[in-house]
Order: structure tokens, then sequence, then C-alpha cells
């Protein structure tokens, strides 16, 4: 049996311990590594609503960090150079 059967065979057993009510589809996908992602970033905030937050996020951060510059050099003290406007 293949790697992907096997696991295949896996789902399907398991799913029959599930409870009936279960709505979500069991599945796999095969994924690059190499496309997860560099940065993540979380936003907080105790003054503006979910949605000010995320328009905010969208609008002003968004732009800064595509805007930069990135470059791994190896070193945990590494910045990225932003790029000078144009």
């Amino acid at each position: 049996m293949w790697p992907d059967q096997e696991v295949k065979a896996a789902i399907t057993a398991a799913q029959s311990f599930l409870p009936q009510t279960f709505q979500y589809h069991l599945g796999t996908g095969k994924s690059n590594p190499a496309d997860a992602p560099v940065l993540t970033l979380a936003i907080t905030s105790g003054l503006f609503a979910f949605q000010r937050v995320e328009d905010l996020a969208d609008s002003r951060l968004a732009p800064k960090i595509l805007a930069a510059e990135w470059s791994w050099t190896g070193d945990p003290r590494w910045r990225p150079k932003a790029r000078s406007a144009r």
C-alpha cells in the first residue's frame, strides 16, 4: 500500500468514531513546506472594533510590510531594510 493510500484508509477508519453530526469533510492535501508564511502578525485593540483593526492593518501595515526589502542573514537581530519611497 502506498503512503497516501494508508493515510486515506486511516481517515476512513477514523470517520466511524466521529459523531453523526460532524459536518466537516476529512481529507488530505499535499503542500510545499517552503510555501509556509515567513511572518505571522497578531494585532489586537481595546479601542477599535475588529473590522476597524482589520481595515487599518490592510490599509496601513500591509503596504509597509510588502514594501520592505526582505533577505535573511541568519542573524537573530536581523531587521528588514525599508525601501525608499519613490
